[in-house]
């Protein structure tokens, strides 16, 4: 068989990539410091390194952003 309609006919899922942040001592932080730390990291992430990356938000599409308290996981494209 041709490898080429080999490939065609398999159902393969796109590739993807993770990036995981996590901060560093954050439940060492007073507690009224942690929502606008949180809210920073979100800010830089999601509302900064996404778009000037030219990547769709992780969190419009299921499943691809989970907030992990001291940090995120982020499904992106490969």
């Amino acid at each position: 068989m041709d490898a080429s309609v080999l490939a065609d006919s398999l159902d393969v899922p796109p590739e993807h990539a993770l990036l995981v942040v996590d901060m560093r001592n954050y439940s060492q932080l007073p507690e009224a410091k942690m929502a606008p730390i949180r809210a920073d990291l979100d800010d830089i992430i999601l509302n900064t390194v996404f778009p000037q990356s030219e990547l769709d938000d992780p969190r419009s599409r299921e499943g691809a952003y989970r907030d992990t308290g001291d940090g995120a996981i982020c499904v992106v494209p490969a």
